[in-house]
């Protein structure tokens, strides 16, 4: 059945252009530093660390990597319930500047691991700085999101409106990525650009930002929905199908995309750093940051549980695909795996866009912080164990390739669970 949302506001109001362009800004910049100068290369910057520095093997430093990778995820994973409920309390606006001001004290970190050259300095830097990166980025992706949702609300355009902050993270994701690569910058040069870009992310933040928490009072009405505080999250139904969608979800994201496929390209060519960052992340966050937008559309207009497990199941057999690239030479292997990366791209947003829109269907402007928070929360849990499960797979040497179809065993896994589990959340009227 077809879903309709009587939409009031529509995408060309000045005022809800306005209060967007106030929240994208910001976001655009914390993408371009937190994602497309540090995440993009962390892997890589820790295994680098770890062989030049530290000497460790190859396999050795990529395992480390694996670790640390899911340090960084699990720090997000316990920021953001926290975020959502301070938010909340206090507001959007203060979260996400604390959250930037976190991603500057995590650059100073790792510049610092590059600087000293005592082994317990380098190794405390290297995990403190994980560990300020992940705060940094629980916290400003799950406020950011928070006030994305409150504005969707505010202008009927849930969908569009949190897919539009995803494509300004995703947009300075690639504005980063793509500095770095045509300056060919080094890992220590892209540390350091990015505690400027940290600042002024934080100085548009503080300034531009406006708060988007409804104020109580005695003549302001809260409206009531199926989650209006923590105790009900518990009681949802679907609570434990979005725990599922956001598992899979950022596991994909985190363990295949930023740091497997890296990995395996680097360990197993000879192509250079840049070289990996065009064909790996290039495809895959334009494709993201293309779709976003219409799978937010999509999602408001079919329903989320659809385009969600329609998304889910082509990626699954798009992973399966990528996981027999291995039985090609490198010439032909490079354009299959580019191909899929930009179609998977697009499915990956028609199963991740439902996840928040979901939350903002059941909360209000009070409930929804820590709501969001929480299932936040469940997705870095994913992102966290993914990385681990891949490298401790590689530890005990299975290859690259191998590991891909196991990844694709565990969303399918999900898949099959919620093709059952989860229900509809999208309000629907009558044509």
């Amino acid at each position: 059945m077809k879903m309709n949302t009587p939409w009031k506001g529509t995408p060309f109001d000045s005022s809800y252009r306005n209060s967007m362009f106030r929240i994208l800004i910001p976001t655009f910049f914390a993408g371009f530093a937190s994602l497309g100068l540090l995440f993009v290369n962390f892997s890589r910057i820790i295994s680098d660390i770890y062989q030049s520095k530290l000497f460790l093997s190859v396999e050795a430093a990529a395992g480390m990597a694996g670790i640390l990778t899911g340090v960084d995820i699990l720090a997000k994973l316990g920021i953001s319930p926290l975020t959502g409920y301070l938010s909340d309390k206090f507001g959007r606006r203060k979260l996400i500047v604390t959250g930037m001001s976190l991603g500057i004290i995590a650059s100073l970190t790792f510049l610092w691991a590059y600087l000293f050259d005592f082994e317990i300095a380098i190794v405390s830097f290297l995990w403190a700085g994980t560990i300020f990166l992940g705060l940094e980025k629980g916290q400003t992706n799950t406020s950011i999101t928070i006030a994305s949702g409150d504005t969707g609300e505010e202008y009927n355009q849930i969908g569009r409106s949190e897919a539009a902050w995803d494509v300004a993270l995703i947009a300075g994701m690639i504005s980063g990525v793509a500095i770095a690569t045509l300056l060919d910058l080094n890992y220590y040069q892209q540390i350091f650009l990015s505690i400027f870009i940290f600042i002024a992310a934080a100085i548009f933040s503080f300034f531009l930002t406006k708060e988007t928490l409804q104020p109580l009072g005695p003549n302001i009405e809260v409206k009531k929905t199926k989650i209006n505080d923590y105790k009900d999250i518990l009681k949802e139904k679907n609570f434990i199908p979005l725990f599922i969608f956001a598992f899979a979800v950022e596991a994909q994201e985190s363990g295949m995309v930023f740091y497997l496929l890296p990995l395996m390209f680097e360990q197993t060519t000879t192509l250079s750093s840049n070289t990996v960052t065009i064909i790996v992340f290039l495809p895959a966050m334009l494709s993201l940051a293309i779709f976003f937008i219409p799978a937010g559309i999509l999602s408001d207009k079919y329903g989320r549980k659809r385009m969600a497990l329609f998304g889910m199941g082509i990626s699954i057999i798009l992973m399966v695909l990528l996981s027999f690239t291995g039985a090609f030479p490198i010439e032909i292997q490079i354009p299959i795996i580019v191909s899929i990366l930009i179609t998977l791209g697009f499915f990956v947003c028609l199963y991740r866009m439902p996840l928040m829109s979901s939350l903002t269907d059941l909360t209000n402007r009070q409930s929804r912080g820590i709501a969001y928070g929480i299932l936040r929360g469940f997705r870095e849990f994913g992102g966290a164990v993914a990385p681990f499960i891949l490298g401790a797979f590689l530890i005990l040497g299975f290859n690259f390739y191998n590991v891909i179809l196991i990844m694709a065993l565990i969303t399918g896994i999900c898949f099959a669970l919620n093709v059952f589990l989860f229900r509809e959340t999208v309000r629907m009227m009558a044509n």
